[in-house]
């Protein structure tokens, strides 16, 4: 409803709890009878709504609404409590991450109840606290792996081969990390001063010397 200087006496009495009762108008999927379980809608059924049949009333559920399409002030509705609330209250649904992640892939359109719409931005924010520890750890990967590849590789051009080592993912990059470790280690270890000569596997032949 527009606010207006015409509608404000009408809201008013709305906000006061004078114009409170309504009769709405709407377009239902399934009218259950109450007595037999048929659906009015598409199958036939003998029951009137309001009489009673073996001591119980028939009364028509209404189910799967489709479209409302008005609703009045009355005085007295057919459905006694409806009518205007001061507030609504939603049950809050269980947050079910995987399931609203799963429909934002898929490019589905839906809806969010005000706590989950709290737990999504939650779930960002912290997306990009962890998103943002992996940068600075990655960084810290293409600086090591730089500095291993200049005493490995002495001639590599070390700006050409970092702005590679930049487009690598984490993965890549601690695999060329720990290979160009292992070189290194492999080519410093000096061999010990006092380390035995090897001994010839081939025995000494003194049959020349026997008597």
């Amino acid at each position: 409803m527009i606010k207006s200087e015409n509608t404000m006496p009408f809201i008013t009495e709305i906000d006061a709890g004078i114009k409170k009762e309504v009769s709405v108008s709407c377009s239902m999927k399934k009218r259950i009878c109450s007595i037999c379980g048929a659906d009015k809608n598409s199958e036939y059924c003998s029951h009137t709504a309001g009489k009673e049949y073996g001591g119980k009333k028939c009364f028509v559920i209404l189910d799967e609404a489709r479209d409302a399409y008005e609703f009045s002030f009355v005085d007295v509705p057919a459905q006694p409590e409806a009518g205007v609330e001061k507030s609504f209250f939603e049950n809050e649904r269980e947050c079910d991450m995987n399931k609203l992640l799963q429909n934002i892939e898929k490019g589905k359109g839906f809806s969010v109840s005000d706590s989950e719409a709290v737990e999504i931005s939650k779930y960002f924010s912290s997306l990009k606290e962890d998103a943002e520890v992996g940068k600075k750890y990655k960084n810290s990967l293409v600086k090591e792996l730089v500095k291993l590849c200049s005493k490995a590789i002495p001639d590599m051009d070390l700006e050409i081969f970092e702005g590679v080592a930049r487009v690598m993912t984490a993965k890549e990059l601690i695999a060329f990390k720990n290979a160009f470790s292992n070189s290194e280690k492999s080519n410093i270890i000096p061999a010990p001063q006092l380390k035995p000569a090897e001994k010839s596997k081939r025995k000494a032949d003194f049959s020349q010397f026997k008597i």
